[in-house]
């Protein structure tokens, strides 16, 4: 199965081929062509509700009601419709201790009348809205469609996306020590070699016209929320790195003692 409208090729798009990395799945048994959508209880909704008024609407999230998770992303003002989203990431093997994770994700959301909508994607290409049946697509590689988010349970984003956003989340029990984000280097601008930190580049969003495009930097914001300690975490955006690497973005950094 494939999306009944494709995308165009990107308005700056080059020749030269990117490799991307496979998502693999693992004790989840889900038909052919499908993807897997967690259900949501009342509690999940809350703090969802909770997590988009602070983390949409002014892009500071208010940690204390999240203790114990720590966010390094670049996020897009609520400036325009966004209708998919799409990067070049690192694979990364951050040091995790028991009941720690650490993430890279790029995400769409959509708040309507006091209702959130939002899908979240860990190491996967690019996501897309397909215009004429409203669902939204996983695509892998540029040419593996993975399945769809039916639009029939993500109303809000039936008209496209008002945010997008790249980065990266680090959680631990609260009170104990935060777990290393991307490859657990700090980054600095002095650091020239991507592969020594996580980084997303290439990245993309699609318009209105059904096209991938740069985004505008002036819409997007960069946001690190290790105000406790700067130096468990931080986030670079790189802007326009040349055609190759696109718009980009390092993260990463060592964790420790962070803060709630």
């Amino acid at each position: 199965m494939r999306p009944t409208s494709l995308p165009r090729e990107m308005t700056t798009r080059t020749s030269i081929e990117h490799k991307y990395s496979t998502a693999i799945l693992t004790n989840i048994d889900c038909p052919r062509e499908t993807v897997p959508i967690r259900r949501i209880g009342k509690e999940n909704l809350r703090k969802a509700n909770s997590f988009s008024q602070s983390y949409v609407s002014d892009i500071h999230p208010r940690t204390e009601e999240f203790p114990g998770l720590h966010i390094a992303f670049l996020a897009s003002l609520n400036q325009q419709t966004y209708y998919g989203v799409r990067a070049s990431l690192s694979l990364n093997n951050p040091k995790v201790g028991a009941k720690q994770s650490s993430t890279s994700q790029m995400w769409i959301q959509s708040e309507r009348s006091d209702t959130l909508n939002e899908i979240r994607l860990q190491f996967i290409s690019w996501l897309m809205q397909d215009s004429s049946t409203s669902n939204w697509w996983l695509v892998v590689d540029d040419k593996v469609h993975i399945g769809y988010f039916p639009a029939s349970l993500f109303k809000e984003l039936n008209g496209g996306s008002s945010n997008v956003a790249w980065g990266a989340l680090a959680k631990s029990v609260p009170g104990s020590p935060s777990p290393a984000m991307g490859t657990g280097e700090r980054i600095n601008l002095a650091i020239l070699d991507w592969s020594f930190v996580g980084y997303f580049y290439n990245l993309t969003v699609m318009d209105s016209s059904n096209s991938f495009v740069n985004p505008r930097p002036h819409s997007l914001i960069p946001y690190v929320d290790t105000a406790a300690n700067p130096a468990c975490y931080d986030l670079i955006y790189d802007d326009y790195l040349g055609p190759f690497r696109g718009h980009g973005i390092k993260f990463g950094g060592p964790g420790g003692d962070c803060g709630s």
